[in-house]
């Protein structure tokens, strides 16, 4: 019982304001168990935002940047009025709307930096289901044995699928890829032991008690660094037995901006000379400038799946042709509505107005195509440049720290945010709830955090965090209403 209660202990740290102390453990629980179900993890988030709404009110989530989403929201609902079929663009706007008020409500409650830290060690442990889980797959390779998904068409099985590949506890090959190269900078922050300050850090910044460094030899349940080693071990092996190539290709993008970032460029020059030499030996035989011997050298699986990817004659050149041949529509439906767009998941239903094939795609395969068929120009302008916004604010509070811990934790969040950006180039992603749910997530800390560091409070009058410590919030919206009206007649 004294491990479980130090366990527990360790996992679930108190905010710095007892009044968000019920919002926050619900919080470090859902970021802990995210990749667990689709199901289950999104209706607990759903029950924070129904409480915190209930409890708090609305007044703590009036700032500027909310602001811009709300606006973004309503774009969404004009849309809804012009789509071309108005039950499915409001059934897509679930894939907007909730996450929209889930990034205010986050970024509510984290505040600080040791919250920021420690939101990002859960997402790290979260990882490791999801590695375990694929890696078991492929050594047990029984597909016949089979956990099933409440609520869900699919089931995860204990093997591979048809063509060698492994899903994890996600639904598709792309999916648990994806959320694992998302989380990669993260768990190297971790690994390489970033998230502990330096002497320099402990001079310069305020006293850090999640990252209090001890003499003692951390306990087994203690020792991120070496949980975190795991993580990355499984995690970049499950990477690799999706058979992936967009989370190959975005595992490769974290492990290049890591080493350009803490200037490892050995690490640097290497991938480098790897690419090259992987190009060569998947281009040079089709477009006859060698490099035949080299597919010899190489690991069959690699080259294999990257020469289907641009070679017409193998079998899996289909996967390509199918998305050229989406997005050649898209490009038509844009053209044909910029403004007001066709509506959130009408790019299937639209297809037979127009007598086109979409050979077996249910969606366009590109993010933005994505967003710009259902939403409009003005509606991927908007969604972009508020995204965008955000990351700046985020970057300019890295930018002005002085302790290098706390800049690489905001730094290694956006890295993962932005990846999932990268992914939207070649897939849809936005319809699995639990990567949905981390991005917005990790950009919700990061803006939290930032509006705290920030020295330019006029960019956010609504709040302001700096006095987080020094001026307690409500516990719940009578008290708030009674603090704001003592203060207009102070």
């Amino acid at each position: 019982m004294a491990i479980a209660s130090k366990l527990v202990k360790h996992l679930f740290k108190p905010a710095p304001q007892p009044n968000l102390n019920p919002y926050w453990y619900w919080l470090q629980g859902i970021a802990l168990s995210l990749s667990w179900s689709s199901i289950f993890v999104p209706a607990a988030a759903g029950g924070l935002m129904i409480t915190f709404l209930w409890r708090r009110g609305w007044r703590e989530l009036d700032t500027v940047v909310n602001r811009g989403w709300l606006g973004f929201a309503g774009w969404i609902v004009i849309t809804i009025a012009f789509a071309h079929d108005k039950g499915s663009a409001l059934s897509g706007s679930v894939l907007f709307l909730p996450f929209l008020l889930l990034f205010a409500i986050t970024a509510a409650i984290i505040r600080t930096a040791a919250q920021l830290k420690h939101f990002l060690w859960l997402l790290t442990l979260s990882t490791i289901p999801v590695g375990i889980m694929g890696i078991l797959q492929a050594v047990i390779n029984r597909p016949d044995w089979i956990v099933p998904r409440l609520f869900k068409g699919y089931f995860v099985t204990f093997g591979l699928s048809n063509d060698g590949r492994v899903d994890s506890i996600f639904g598709y090959y792309n999916e648990a890829g994806i959320y694992l190269a998302m989380l990669l900078p993260i768990i190297a922050y971790f690994v390489l032991g970033k998230h502990k300050p330096t002497s320099a850090d402990a001079v310069s910044s305020a006293p850090d008690p999640d990252l209090e460094v001890t003499s003692d030899r951390p306990k087994w349940y203690e020792n991120k660094r070496l949980w975190a080693i795991f993580a990355l071990v499984i995690s970049l092996a499950t990477i690799y037995l999706t058979k992936s190539r967009n989370a190959w290709g975005l595992a490769i993008v974290a492990i290049f901006s890591l080493a350009a970032y803490y200037r490892y460029w050995l690490i640097v020059v290497l991938l480098m000379l790897a690419a090259l030499v992987i190009g060569w030996a998947v281009l040079g035989p089709i477009f006859g400038f060698g490099g035949e011997w080299l597919r010899s050298l190489l690991p069959s699986a690699i080259i294999d799946r990257l020469v289907s990817t641009i070679d017409p004659n193998q079998q899996d050149f289909g996967s390509t042709s199918e998305r050229l041949n989406a997005w050649q529509f898209a490009l038509k439906l844009i053209a044909t509505r910029p403004i007001s767009g066709w509506g959130l998941f009408n790019f299937v239903l639209v297809a037979p107005l127009f007598n086109y094939d979409l050979l077996g795609l249910k969606h366009e395969h590109n993010f933005f195509l994505s967003i710009t068929v259902g939403l409009g120009i003005p509606g991927l302008l908007a969604l972009l440049g508020m995204w965008g916004w955000v990351s700046w604010l985020g970057w300019r509070a890295a930018s002005d720290r002085h302790d290098k811990s706390t800049k690489d934790a905001i730094v290694m969040a956006l890295m993962g945010f932005l990846l999932y950006l990268l992914s939207g180039f070649l897939d849809v992603i936005y319809n699995e709830p639990r990567i949905n749910m981390l991005s917005w997530m990790l950009l919700a800390a990061v803006y939290g955090v930032s509006r705290s560091l920030s020295q330019t409070p006029v960019l956010d009058p609504a709040l302001n965090y700096a006095d987080a410590d020094r001026a307690p919030l409500a516990p719940d919206r009578s008290r708030q209403d009674e603090r704001d009206d003592n203060g207009q007649s102070a």
